[in-house]
């Protein structure tokens, strides 16, 4: 179980990561995040937390445009507790795979997301993901 404490020592350090990625100085907020990451407990998969630690530091890559790393990072995110149900994990997944030009895996992915979301989710995208699945969700 993680004290109270802790959990604002995490909040604190991912909202210094926040501003860093806002200010698109990446490779410094996923430093940070990775600084928060070491303060959850083990196992890091049964915290709610590492959720959206490992999907801010997989967003960092993807915006890096490293996409493997990123990739990595929001299936860490996925592993834990909370993380099936983040159609943000989800969506950033079937990215990653399509950046990767792993296509199956990237259709499967983001169908998931339109099937959770809807199109809203993809408003703010590239429109070539939701093209990715057009013939699949219209």
């Amino acid at each position: 179980m993680m004290d109270d404490q802790s959990f604002e020592k995490i909040e604190t350090i991912c909202a210094k990561g926040e501003d860093l990625a806002e200010q698109e100085c990446y490779e410094q907020a996923i430093e940070e995040y990775k600084k928060a990451l070491e303060l959850v407990p083990e196992p890091k998969y049964d915290y709610e937390a590492s959720v959206w630690i490992y999907a801010a530091i997989g967003d960092a890559y993807f915006m890096l445009d490293e996409y493997e790393k990123a990739l990595d990072a929001f299936i860490q995110a996925r592993k834990c507790y909370g993380g099936l149900e983040s159609s943000f994990v989800l969506l950033r997944t079937g990215e990653c795979y399509f950046e990767l030009e792993e296509f199956d895996k990237a259709r499967e992915a983001l169908t998931g997301t339109f099937m959770l979301e809807g199109e809203e989710i993809f408003e703010s995208e590239n429109e070539k993901y939701l093209m990715a699945i057009a013939d699949l969700v219209q």
